[in-house]
């Protein structure tokens, strides 16, 4: 009887570990509104390049010359590449967040 006992209790207390049950729920995710990025437009910049047998006065083997208004355009440029990095990086940094979030991962 006893023994009848013991392999009742031990099939009861393990049948839970037995049968495990998964649990799904289904849930819309929010959309990711991303701002829509512009192609990257520069504008065009003229150098010449002296070679030292050009320029002798100067001790460097190679000049590059620029006008005062390529000089503008080119920083104009920069201005726009660092802020098309900017934007960039903020997109990266949403879609990191989004996807640990999914994860369940805190936000650093």
């Amino acid at each position: 009887m006893k023994k009848y006992m013991l392999i009742f209790v031990i099939l009861f207390s393990t049948s839970c570990s037995f049968s495990s049950r998964r649990i799904e729920t289904n849930f819309d995710r929010p959309n990711l509104d991303l701002p829509k990025i512009e192609k990257l437009n520069l504008d065009d910049v003229k150098m010449e390049v002296l070679t030292k047998d050009e320029v002798e006065q100067y001790d460097s083997e190679v000049l590059f010359v620029i006008s005062d208004n390529d000089y503008k355009k080119l920083s104009l440029n920069m201005q726009k590449i660092l802020s098309h990095i900017r934007i960039q990086n903020k997109i990266i940094q949403l879609y990191k967040d989004y996807y640990e979030a999914e994860n369940g991962k805190e936000k650093n």
